[in-house]
């Protein structure tokens, strides 16, 4: 296989797409990687496609090219550390041969460097790290710059502009079943808050109506160009957003109320670690965006522990919920220039695209 062929190769399995990589992150990546191609052939998570002759054809075709290193991209959920694809990528070096630091792993776990950290340090078997980097892939697939369903669908109407108030405080979409998801279900309903907000629960068969463009079917899937929210987001003051809970993850469920222009709180339980997600916020500000401190304390993004992040989540959102509606839109419409801001940034990210450049960089030339 010659250059050409390999990245007409590359280019066919929509690597670029699938990790929303800008023009120039794209050939900066063909230029200086070979990407590790097997995932894209088998409709199976990354696991089933790590083996040694993958692995060692990737090397040699790494070597003949002159390349810096082999780039394995998770495409999707952060399942990684639920499959141990570190362990499985470290035994396979060991067989093969192939340098641990020349594998760049790229996840959408906003975690992923600090979770792979702990793990090699509490192992004494291996003595090379894999590059772990995170690249928001879930985040920036559902850019504004799809067809939104109808003209305008995204437009920004000031509060002051508006002829009609929300009736409801809060919006919280949440997807398949899950242990916190079901613990925000049941405190809306123990608390008596659910008609303060538009909830919908799918692993519960509790959906809001017509908000899918095929209002025949409902599923789990969600995009831009599917969703039918831009009712729900207007009769609403702020988002509660339950993130996925493979990793860490940034992912569709923060970009909605992003391209919304919604004030919102992450709820970002990581299963595979067993603790909620903290840095979160952090990481959104590097990329450019507001968070909202004037509605909640944001320092629940550091609080990793399960009883303390609930209770502390819980004590927010009564506080709001309780709140005369007349207050909380005087501190939703101290925000709408931020909310403004935020819809523009997820309209068109690229710095996360910029950052990851820099970071092979510095990989090339350490």
């Amino acid at each position: 296989m010659d250059k050409i062929e390999y990245n007409e190769m590359v280019d066919s399995y929509e690597v670029g797409w699938i990790c929303d990589f800008s023009k120039e992150t794209f050939d900066y990546i063909k230029d200086n990687a070979v990407i590790y191609e097997e995932v894209y052939r088998q409709k199976k998570p990354l696991y089933y496609s790590l083996n040694k002759e993958t692995l060692t054809s990737m090397y040699e075709i790494m070597k003949r090219w002159n390349k810096s290193f082999i780039l394995i991209m998770e495409d999707g959920e952060s399942n990684w550390f639920h499959f141990n694809n570190q362990e499985k990528i470290h035994e396979l070096c060991e067989q093969t041969g192939v340098p641990e630091d020349k594998i760049v792993y790229i996840t959408n776990d906003v975690e992923c460097d600090v979770v792979y950290d702990k793990w090699f340090t509490r192992q004494s078997k291996y003595k090379t790290k894999i590059n772990f980097i995170n690249h928001p892939c879930l985040l920036m697939q559902n850019k504004m710059d799809t067809k939104p369903p109808y003209k305008d669908y995204y437009k920004i109407e000031r509060y002051k502009d508006r002829s009609k108030l929300p009736t409801k405080k809060f919006i919280c979409l949440m997807g398949h079943k899950s242990i916190q998801r079901s613990f925000l279900w049941n405190f809306f309903e123990n608390k008596d808050i659910k008609e303060d907000g538009h909830i919908s629960y799918l692993g519960n068969k509790v959906w809001l109506p017509d908000s899918f463009t095929d209002s025949s079917t409902y599923h789990m899937s969600s995009s831009p160009t599917a969703d039918k929210l831009q009712k729900y987001y207007r009769d609403s003051y702020f988002s509660i957003v339950p993130e996925g809970e493979g990793g860490a993850q940034l992912s569709e469920k923060v970009h909605k109320p992003l391209l919304h222009a919604h004030p919102f709180i992450l709820f970002s339980y990581n299963h595979d670690i067993g603790e909620f997600a903290t840095g979160m916020l952090s990481r959104l500000k590097e990329w450019g965006f507001e968070t909202f401190p004037e509605l909640f304390d944001e320092s629940y993004d550091e609080i990793s522990n399960v009883d303390e992040r609930r209770n502390n989540f819980k004590q927010q959102i009564l506080r709001l919920c309780n709140m005369e509606t007349n207050e909380l839109q005087k501190l939703c419409e101290s925000v709408e220039d931020k909310c403004i801001h935020n819809q523009q940034i997820a309209s068109s990210l690229k710095l996360p695209n910029e950052q990851l450049i820099s970071k092979l960089e510095s990989l090339k030339n350490g």
